[in-house]
């Protein structure tokens, strides 16, 4: 009996070993985020399952999230399932639809999923951490055996920042100095994780473990761990991350309310937890400018407009289109596409949400079903943390942390963070049922016909994702931009395989399209309206379908593509329409606002087309909005500039009905006395007087006019009808000017000796005011 319970106590070591090398693992291969490093990390964890398994003669214990793991689990695995197409069209008919087109008929079977490949790589991910959850939750319970766990993940956070610091000292741009990014990101890599914001949730938890590792031990190691939190936090610090930092102060207020609680009851936890997070968010956007830089900027747009929140409003878009069953574990970029309202340069892989995470990929009966057993599993061990050594109640702190991180970002969709995060929470799990059940008289044991069972069906969830890893999405893509470039006689095949794995992504369908202009013209209009049904939002279809429409004749419908494709970004330019479908059809070929407008008509005006430029810049004008009159004195610049006579009275006269500012009329009146109109450009400058009575600009700009043709009387009698106009500075001097060429006209030598003195000692006023300034 003692030497089967070494034996057991052994297995239960070895197996807690392997989890804490798996712990390690998961971040070092490139933070756990390519698909690769995922299949590996769970392949190292089936490992350490199977040994643990073996070792234990099958025998393990449950923990309380393990009916909560299970059925996520089955929820992904029946993704992946051919159904009836008849139950498919009842829970997800767009999955159905979708599918149909792609493959050209409603297939009789066909999974929940929109893409296989991805749902089976995050089943084996998902099997990853149920394994290390019952492994760890089983082997873990003793506080010797957590203790490895919990000292592994508080110093991993320091060897992670170490690297990142020691990268950035050296300016090393590739991880471990091997691994190449192929787009360098912005804020540079920190260790292995690519993600900043990766990096902070695992900095995040590795500080709050350490933390609370320097609050239970003392000596050297409650040092080092304060030395490791301290480093975890710098780098957190650098990462820039608000959602780390937020969850971060979450996790750590938590923790000191239950290490004060503890001490002096849970009223002075509480106080001193207030006390930390108001302190130290202070502290922290005084001392670290790079979050206040990117929390609050001047241009800053709308909280409710800025590119996550337009994000989360496509995955609410993508739940409600889908709300049973969700469009698949993992295959959430593809389908969201269709749900989109803005292109914005980026891909949209994750909601950055995780409560829409679930919902969009598992649905809502199935999230809402998780969730009620996750509160199950918090309601039975929630009341026994605070009964925790502090370095057990960092892991928990340090999960939670992750979890208000998540709710803005990711992380668990990697093994770097979510392997960790899951190992934190099996030790919690482990110590709460070892301290409330220190007999072990409750926990459910499950044995062979369990144990075994789920083992091999892990493994070919392994199995299928390692079949899965060069099918991804981005696999499949990049191998058919290469045989359609290349031209290959097989890309049909490839196009069409790699279309029936991934019905819903649109970039599939453009290559399609490409490669039918070359080997099949009667099908690129299929596979164009098809791209631009899966990405309405995205113009690149619709300038395809411009360019192959007046390929065949039909320049009025492509005029209609060439407007659809830059109303969404995707501008050809105005040389490549005008050749296409002429100067007439520039009206309809350009985004119906008026800039875009005007921007064509100032094009087709320097190309010598006149009636055609001053027909778009009318209509910028009629769908200026708010901006018609600033369009409308563009559209009289425009005229007068190119000196299209025929053009400037008509604008001019526009510009009168549209004009709410002085200086309208003053523009309006100079183009018609240009045009040949004093007459008309005299009643403008009546019209500006009656609107803006004191305006002295428009006085003297009516005074001008009627000096200029010699109507002196005109001149005078306007001068003395605005006498009350208060004049700027400026304008004295014009008037005075004036007054001396009305004089000096009148034969009044005197008078205009007089004006001109007047104008002199002004102007040397204006100059004097002016150096002053």
């Amino acid at each position: 009996m003692e030497r089967a319970r070494r034996s057991g106590s052994q297995a239960r070591q070895l197996a807690v070993l392997g989890a804490a090398a798996v712990v390690v693992l998961a971040p070092a291969l490139i933070g756990g985020g390519p698909a690769w490093s995922q299949v590996v990390a769970s392949a190292a964890a089936w490992v350490v399952c199977a040994f643990y398994v073996v070792a234990s003669k099958g025998s393990v214990r449950l923990v309380p999230l393990t009916a909560a793991a299970a059925v996520a689990i089955a929820i992904t695995f029946v993704q992946i399932l051919p159904l009836p197409a008849v139950l498919v069209n009842l829970l997800s008919s767009h999955v159905l639809a979708i599918r149909g087109e792609a493959l050209g008929a409603p297939p009789s079977f066909l999974p929940l999923t929109y893409d296989v490949p991805a749902t089976v790589i995050a089943l084996a991910r998902g099997m990853a951490c149920f394994g290390l959850l019952v492994a760890i939750g089983s082997a873990a319970r003793r506080a010797q055996r957590a203790r490895v766990l919990v000292l592994t993940l508080a110093f991993a956070g320091a060897a992670m920042a170490v690297l990142a610091l020691v990268q950035r000292r050296l300016g090393v741009q590739a991880i471990l100095g091997v691994y190449q990014l192929h787009d360098q990101p912005g804020a540079g890599i920190f260790g292995t994780f690519v993600n900043s914001n990766h990096a902070a949730s695992f900095f995040a938890l590795s500080a709050l473990v350490a933390i609370g590792v320097a609050v239970e031990t003392l000596g050297p190691l409650r040092w080092a761990a304060a030395g490791s939190a301290a480093l975890s936090g710098v780098v957190l610090a650098m990462t820039s991350s608000r959602a780390g930092a937020a969850g971060f102060a979450v996790g750590a207020a938590v923790l000191v309310a239950l290490v004060i609680g503890a001490r002096w009851g849970r009223v002075w936890g509480v106080i001193a937890a207030a006390a930390f997070f108001a302190v130290g968010t202070a502290t922290v956007l005084w001392a670290a400018p790079s979050f206040v830089s990117r929390s609050v900027t001047a241009e800053q747009t709308a909280a409710w407009n800025n590119q996550k929140v337009r994000g989360w409003q496509a995955a609410a878009r993508v739940v409600a289109a889908h709300p049973w069953t969700g469009v698949g574990r993992g295959a959430f970029e593809a389908p969201t596409t269709a749900h989109r309202t803005d292109v914005e340069g980026v891909r949209l892989a994750y909601p950055e949400n995780l409560p829409l995470q679930l919902g969009s990929e598992w649905g809502i009966p199935m999230t809402a079903l998780l969730v009620i057993l996750v509160l199950v599993a918090l309601k039975r061990i929630g009341p026994l943390i605070p009964q925790l050594e502090p370095s057990v109640q960092g892991a928990a702190c340090g999960v939670l942390a992750i979890l208000v991180h998540e709710l803005a970002d990711f992380g668990l969709e990697t093994t770097g963070v979510a392997l960790p995060a899951v190992a934190a929470l099996a030790v919690v799990l482990a110590r709460a049922e070892e301290t409330r059940d220190p007999a072990r008289d409750e926990p459910i044991r499950i044995g062979w016909k369990w144990t075994v069972p789920t083992l091999a069906f892990w493994g070919i969830a392994l199995m299928g994702a390692i079949w899965a890893l060069p099918r991804t999405l981005r696999g499949d893509g990049e191998r058919a931009r290469a045989a359609v470039t290349a031209r290959d006689t097989q890309a049909r095949s490839v196009l069409t395989t790699a279309v029936a794995r991934h019905p819903a992504d649109y970039y599939l369908e453009i290559l399609s399209a490409l490669h039918a202009m070359q080997a099949a013209p009667s099908e690129v209009l299929r596979h164009v309206n098809r791209a631009q049904r899966l990405y309405p939002a995205e113009g690149t279809a619709h300038l395809m379908a411009a360019r192959w429409l007046a390929r065949l004749g039909r320049r009025s419908q492509a005029a209609l593509e060439y407007r659809l494709a830059e109303e969404r970004k995707a501008n050809a330019g105005l040389e490549e329409i005008l050749a296409v479908v002429g100067p007439e059809l520039m009206a309809s070929a350009v985004a119906q606002t008026g800039e875009s407008l005007m921007n064509a008509a100032r094009f087709l005006m320097a190309k010598g087309r006149p009636s055609e430029a001053d027909r778009l810049s009318r209509r910028a004008v009629e769908l200026g909005g708010s901006s018609a009159e600033k369009l409308a004195v563009a559209r009289l610049a425009l005229a007068v500039d190119y000196k299209a006579s025929g053009a400037i009275s008509a604008a001019a006269r526009d510009l009168v009905v549209r004009a709410s500012r002085p200086e309208s009329f003053i523009t309006a009146a100079q183009a018609l006395i240009k045009a040949g109109e004093p007459d008309e450009a005299d009643r403008v400058i009546t019209q500006g007087l009656v609107n803006h009575p004191q305006h002295g600009s428009l006085v003297l700009t009516g005074v001008r006019q009627h000096v200029d043709r010699g109507d002196v009387r005109a001149a005078t009698v306007l001068i003395q009808k605005y006498r009350s106009v208060t004049y700027t500075l400026t304008e004295r001097v014009t008037l005075e000017e004036l007054a001396s060429e009305i004089a000096q006209k009148v034969g009044d030598v005197v008078g205009a000796s007089a004006a001109r003195a007047r104008a002199r000692t002004l102007t040397r006023f204006q100059k004097e005011a002016d150096d002053k300034r």
